[in-house]
C-alpha cells in the first residue's frame, strides 16, 4: 500500500508528445514567433551570402564557380538531375556514375549522402513543369574587350533555387530552437533566450552562409528535429508508437542528409544511456529510444542501397551494446550499489561498442572511415600518411585552439554551460546518496518511481 500511494503521489511529466497543456492561443504566438526568429536568420545568412559574393549579379558560370572544393561536387548532382531531359535519365546518371571516380562506375546515392539534392532536384522539376518557377534575365557588357554574359534572377535559375532551399533550411533550424527553447521551458522566454544565444554565437553556430551546399547546411533542421523526438520522449515511462515513428523516421532523415550523422547519433545514444545508469530514466524508455534508433538507422542503411559504412558505424555498435545491457544484462547490475553499477555498466559499454564495432569491420572489410582514426593518431603521434597530412593542413581539422572558447566565453554561452552541468550533476549526486550506498535511489530506478527526468 505504501509502495502504491507512492507511486500516485509521483507527478506525471508535463512535457510529453501528447501534451495538451498549452492553450490555442500560446501555441499560435509560439508558432508566430518561430516564424519570425526562422525569417530573421534567413534574411540574415542570404544577405552575407550576397554582399561577399555578389552572387546575383554573376554569371551561371560564375556563379557555380562560388562553389568551391566538395560544394562543386554536391551541387553538380542537383545541376545532372535538373538538366537531364527526363528525372527518370538524371536519377539512372546518379544511380551509375562514370564521371566522379572515372574509370570506376559508383551509386553515387550509396557513396555520398545526395538524397537532399534528389528532393531539391525533383522539386523543382516538379515546380517547373507546372510552370510555378520564373526568372528574370538580363545581358550584362563586361566592357574591356570581354564578350556579355547573360545572368538569370529568380526560382527558374537552378543556382537561385537550390539556394533559396538551403535559406530556408537555415530559417527552420532557428524556427526549431525557439519551440525547442519554448518546449523545455515551458515559456516564451526559454524560446527567446535560445534564439538570441543562437544569433550571439552565430558564426560559431553555423557556416551555411559561406559554405551553404555542405551537407550540414540540410541536416542541422533535421538533427533538431531529431533531438526534439528524443527530449519528448524522455519524461515518457511508456513511450507509444508515435515516439517510436518520431524518432525513427527524423533519424532516418538526418542519417540520410548528412555524412558525419552517425557521430552525433552515437553521443546522444551515449548520453541517453547515462541517464538510465544514473537512474534518471526508465528502462522503458531507453528501450524505446535505442529501438527506434536502430529501426531509423537500418532504414537509411536500405535507402543507401546497404551503406557497408553505416552497419560498420559506432553507432550501430553503440545501439547493440545498449541493449545487451539495458536488456538481457540489466538484472545482473540490480544488486550492485550504485557506484559499482555506474562503473561497471559504463566500462562494460564501451568494451562491448569498440569490440563490435572491430569486429564488423574485419568481418565485412569496411575501412572506409579508417581516416577518422588516422587523423585522431597523428594528432597525438608521429603517425603520418598521405590522407592526414592532406587533412591536418586544413585548419578545420587542427587542433581547437582559445578562439573558439575565448569567443563563447565572451557571450557567456560557456560559462552558462558549466553551471547548467554543475547544478545536474549535485542534483543526481544528491539523490544516489552517501557512496556505495545507493540501493533505495537504485530501486526507485528499477521501478519508474523517480519524481521526474
Amino acid at each position: 500500500m505504501t509502495q502504491n500511494k507512492k507511486r500516485k503521489a509521483q507527478p506525471t511529466p508535463k512535457n510529453t508528445l501528447d501534451d495538451t497543456s498549452w492553450s490555442f492561443g500560446f501555441k499560435v504566438a509560439v508558432f508566430a514567433l518561430a516564424l519570425v526568429a526562422g525569417k530573421l536568420n534567413h534574411y540574415h545568412v542570404s544577405s552575407l551570402f550576397e554582399n561577399d559574393r555578389h552572387f546575383s549579379h554573376l554569371s551561371n558560370m560564375e556563379r557555380e564557380m562560388t562553389f568551391r572544393t566538395e560544394m562543386g561536387m554536391y551541387y553538380s548532382y542537383f545541376k545532372t538531375l535538373v538538366r537531364a531531359q527526363t528525372l527518370n535519365e538524371g536519377l539512372i546518371k546518379l544511380y551509375r556514375n562514370n564521371m566522379t571516380e572515372y574509370p570506376d562506375t559508383i551509386n553515387t546515392l550509396k557513396r555520398f549522402n545526395l538524397y537532399p539534392e534528389l528532393l531539391v532536384g525533383v522539386l523543382y522539376r516538379g515546380l517547373n513543369n507546372f510552370g510555378l518557377l520564373s526568372e528574370t534575365c538580363w545581358t550584362v557588357n563586361r566592357g574591356q574587350g570581354l564578350d556579355p554574359v547573360q545572368s538569370c534572377e529568380g526560382l527558374k535559375d537552378p543556382p537561385h533555387f537550390y539556394l533559396a532551399v538551403v535559406w530556408l533550411c537555415a530559417g527552420l533550424t532557428v524556427s526549431l530552437i525557439f519551440i525547442l527553447g519554448v518546449y523545455l521551458s515551458d515559456s516564451i522566454l526559454g524560446g527567446v533566450l535560445s534564439s538570441a544565444c543562437f544569433f550571439f554565437n552565430h558564426g560559431e553556430a553555423t557556416r551555411v552562409m559561406w559554405t551553404p551546399p555542405l551537407r550540414e547546411s540540410f541536416a542541422f533542421p533535421i538533427c533538431l528535429l531529431q533531438i526534439f523526438a528524443v527530449t519528448a520522449t524522455l519524461p515518457n515511462t511508456r513511450p507509444g508508437w508515435k515516439n517510436i515513428l518520431w524518432i525513427a523516421s527524423s533519424t532516418s532523415t538526418f542519417i540520410l542528409s548528412w555524412q558525419f550523422a552517425q557521430f552525433m547519433l552515437f553521443t546522444q545514444i551515449s548520453a541517453v544511456l547515462g541517464l538510465y545508469v544514473l537512474g534518471t530514466i526508465h528502462k522503458d524508455t531507453i528501450s524505446s529510444i535505442s529501438i527506434s534508433l536502430l529501426i531509423g538507422l537500418l532504414h537509411a542503411v536500405a535507402l543507401m542501397f546497404g551503406n557497408e559504412m553505416l552497419f560498420c558505424s559506432w553507432l550501430f555498435s553503440a545501439l547493440c551494446s545498449c541493449l545487451l545491457l539495458v536488456l538481457p544484462l540489466d538484472p545482473l547490475f540490480n544488486k550492485l550499489n550504485t557506484v559499482l553499477r555506474v562503473l561497471t555498466q559504463g566500462v562494460l559499454y564501451l568494451v562491448f561498442t569498440i569490440g563490435l564495432k572491430m569486429g564488423l569491420s574485419k568481418a565485412l572489410m569496411v575501412q572506409d572511415d579508417a581516416h577518422v582514426f588516422q587523423i585522431l593518431k597523428s594528432k597525438f603521434t608521429d603517425f603520418k600518411n598521405f590522407d592526414t597530412q592532406l587533412y591536418t593542413c586544413a585548419a578545420e581539422f587542427n587542433f581547437l585552439g582559445w578562439e573558439m572558447p575565448w569567443k563563447i566565453t565572451l557571450t557567456l554561452l560557456l560559462p552558462s554551460a558549466l553551471l547548467a552541468v554543475s547544478l545536474v550533476a549535485g542534483q543526481l549526486i544528491r539523490k544516489a546518496g552517501p557512496w556505495g550506498s545507493g540501493r533505495a535511489g537504485q530501486e526507485g530506478h528499477r521501478r519508474g518511481e523517480f519524481s521526474g527526468a
